[in-house]
């Protein structure tokens, strides 16, 4: 009787990666079912940041470099991972829409299945954005800044205090 395995993570690896941890689950006899949710970057980014505003999430604020690196690495590793056969089954989410989640693309071993066109290109193209450097620590203390000047007006506008707590 085997048991289900669940690894979640931010597509923070690479490639390689990404194989190992298949192979060894692979080895153990495990059924890799991989589902990816993608969502465009600049909207993963002022979700982000509105996480790390509300006080009910008690959650700090992901670097804009680090949300926007990982959205590139994913969307680089995904359709090579495909074409590897990495998976037995792949799904690709997208969120965009609030409330609202939608098949993207589905493949079985290598047999890849682009159900949304415009959402497949959507994704591939977050991979194609051109990496920026990791900012100074000037540019992220001026970040810091900014955010919290919106925390002020948003604690003067909703009379509620607002915690902002950074990590890395």
């Amino acid at each position: 009787d085997s048991k289900h395995v669940l690894l979640d993570g931010t597509g923070d690896g690479g490639l390689d990666s990404l194989t190992k941890k298949v192979a060894r689950l692979r080895k153990g006899g495990r059924k890799i079912v991989a589902n990816y949710v993608t969502v465009d970057t600049e909207v993963a980014v002022q979700r982000n940041i509105a996480r790390a505003l509300n006080p009910k999430k008690k959650r700090g604020l992901v670097p804009e470099s680090y949300v926007k690196e990982v959205h590139q690495k994913i969307s680089r590793i995904v359709p090579r991972a495909i074409e590897n056969g990495l998976f037995d089954e792949f799904a690709l989410w997208d969120t965009n829409l609030a409330g609202k989640v939608r098949l993207v693309a589905k493949a079985e071993g290598k047999n890849l299945t682009i159900v949304d066109k415009k959402l497949w290109k959507r994704f591939l193209a977050k991979g194609r954005t051109p990496t920026k450097t990791i900012p100074s620590n000037i540019k992220i203390l001026n970040e810091i800044k900014e955010i919290e000047k919106v925390a002020a007006r948003m604690k003067a506008k909703f009379e509620t205090d607002v915690n902002i707590r950074f990590f890395n």
